[in-house]
């Protein structure tokens, strides 16, 4: 289960294979999706390793309504080809 800190949105997530982010490839491990300022665009995510010590990536992101409240974080993976863009 992931749960997001409900002030800052700070959440920690373990993969068990490698993911792909915008430019690079993080290996399987443990890394923080953090907000990277809580007082103006809620919408940009840091992505940091484990120990907080190293950003990987500094990404926009889209919010999503959902049809059911739920108090679970809820990510979206999706494979594309590399010339395409991704589709909702």
């Amino acid at each position: 289960m992931v749960r997001a800190d409900e002030s800052n949105e700070e959440t920690k997530l373990t993969f068990s294979e490698a993911v792909e982010i915008p430019s690079q490839t993080l290996p399987a491990g443990t890394y923080w999706f953090v907000l990277a300022n809580i007082n103006s665009n809620r919408d940009i995510v840091q992505i940091l390793s484990a120990d907080r010590l190293k950003v990987y990536a500094t990404v926009f992101t889209a919010p999503s309504e959902r049809r059911q409240v739920s108090d679970e974080t809820t990510l979206t993976f999706a494979e594309t080809l590399s010339s395409q863009p991704v589709q909702y």
